[in-house]
């Protein structure tokens, strides 16, 4: 009679990382998995580098992690603890024995989100774009003043994404000198200088003592004066006077509503609109609305005025000359 034995052989797998076993060069044996990937951290802070973008004068300071740029830790220090012991018995141990005569080094996955370079870089071009301003005139007195515009600026987004990324793939930190172009202005000092001749002019009475109507025409006055229309610009009457608001100054006057006499806040600044199209009617402008109020006011001759009404009604007219 015979007897076979069967014996049986148990792995047991460990929960810590065998001897020699390194990640990126950094020795993890022995180590659990927490106290593996916080080992690694510490010895590879790739979050906190740097990416400087430089602007002109101004510098803006982001790191890897704002580009979710980093090591993927946790999944190699799980390949780590499986060497050796997450296999069959004779692959582990052939593993085990290798590890006497030669470390061995698993290399972590590195990885950042070229989606957020490109939205944070297109950030940047908007936060830092200097829209460009044209020169004014402003009035002193008799005269006439220039005020000097400003040029623009905007920044090459898709650039900025590139040489970003092109740190982010070294893994280093650095600076980046954003590219930059500038926006010029339409028109110079020197053409707003040259223009001297008065084109168009009008004037209407107004009883100073209907102290609120005098408030709104002076109100109303203050927003309209110095505005410059420039070359094939279309202005707003409506827009310049700001809406009709205590807030803005306006108060409670006269006024016409639904061909009947009323009050409101703004009453009387039909003046205004009805004088400046006269003004912009002797200067040939090009008119693109107009409409007529549904009585007749003292202060015009009949069918040469222009009423307002509040996101309804505007005076709006083209600057139609060079």
């Amino acid at each position: 009679m015979r007897f076979l034995t069967v014996f049986a052989v148990f792995a047991i797998a460990s929960a810590h990382i065998l001897a020699n076993i390194y990640i990126n060069d950094i020795d993890v044996g022995g180590l659990g998995r927490e106290a593996a990937i916080e080992t690694l951290e510490a010895a590879v802070p790739i979050g906190g580098t740097e990416i400087i973008i430089s602007i002109d004068d101004e510098e803006m300071v982001y790191t890897f992690a704002d580009f979710d740029a980093g090591y993927d830790f946790a999944n190699a220090v799980d390949e780590a603890i499986e060497y050796g012991n997450g296999g069959r018995f004779f692959s582990n141990l052939t593993q085990k024995i290798s590890l006497k005569f030669k470390n061995h080094n698993i290399e972590a996955k590195y990885s950042f989100d070229e989606t957020k370079a490109a939205q944070i870089s297109q950030e940047i071009a908007e936060k830092t774009a200097i829209t460009p301003i044209e020169p004014k005139y402003s009035k002193n007195g008799t005269q006439f003043e220039i005020k000097e515009g400003r040029i623009g600026r905007e920044i090459n987004s898709e650039k900025l994404a590139d040489d970003i990324m092109v740190l982010l793939s070294d893994k280093s930190g650095g600076v980046i000198t954003a590219e930059t172009t500038e926006i010029s202005t339409n028109y110079t000092t020197a053409d707003f200088a040259a223009a001297t001749d008065l084109i168009g002019t009008f004037s209407t009475p107004f009883d100073p003592r209907f102290s609120n109507r005098a408030t709104n025409i002076r109100v109303a006055s203050g927003f309209l004066n110095n505005s410059t229309i420039l070359p094939g610009q279309i202005f707003s009457t409506s827009q310049a006077l700001r809406p009709r608001t205590v807030e803005n100054g306006y108060v409670s006057a006269g006024q016409i509503k639904n061909g009947e006499p009323d009050a409101g806040i703004g009453g009387g600044i039909c003046q205004i609109s009805s004088t400046l199209y006269m003004a912009a009617l002797y200067a040939e402008t090009t008119m693109h609305e107009r409409r007529n109020h549904t009585l007749m006011v003292g202060y015009m001759q009949p069918a040469s005025d222009a009423t307002l009404a509040e996101g309804h009604i505007d005076l709006k007219f083209e600057n139609n000359t060079s």
